[in-house]
């Protein structure tokens, strides 16, 4: 059975371990280590602006997500929760499972942090099922970002 759950920076670093080079071998395009800074995770957390979750199937993980929450610097009197990642496993991406997720995740943040007035969801380029799911939960285009890494081969 598939259940969701809210996360703490420590609750999320073994199943970081464990999914997230899947994750940046299936979505970054050059050749990258994966290194969070956990400390900094940690710091964040305890000014509380960070929350996470997990997906699990039983007691095993099967995805995650963690938002940061802060005033947006160009709308100081609005509070934002900005997706910093997520990953879902590929054998749980059928059926309704990520929408699940996503509406835990949604409530879960509305119910944690009074006054957030924006849910920002970010997702690769080219990712077109996560597209079109934030769609049909209501989420609209707002921008494109690109990245140039510098002093690393494009693939």
């Amino acid at each position: 059975m598939i259940s969701y759950v809210r996360a703490t920076v420590e609750d999320l670093i073994p199943t970081i371990e464990l999914m997230a080079p899947r994750d940046v071998a299936e979505m970054v395009p050059w050749p990258v280590i994966l290194a969070p800074n956990y400390d900094l995770y940690r710091k964040i957390e305890e000014l509380g602006k960070f929350r996470g979750f997990l997906a699990k199937d039983g007691e095993t993980p099967v995805g995650y997500a963690w938002y940061f929450i802060n005033a947006h610097a160009h709308f100081k009197d609005h509070l934002w929760a900005v997706v910093d990642d997520f990953w879902l496993d590929p054998a749980y991406r059928r059926g309704r499972i990520a929408l699940r997720f996503f509406e835990f995740i949604e409530k879960s943040l509305i119910e944690s942090v009074p006054g957030l007035t924006a849910i920002m969801q970010g997702t690769r380029a080219g990712h077109m099922a996560a597209e079109r799911l934030f769609a049909h939960m209501g989420y609209e285009a707002l921008d494109t970002r690109v990245i140039k890494m510098l002093g690393v081969p494009h693939a």
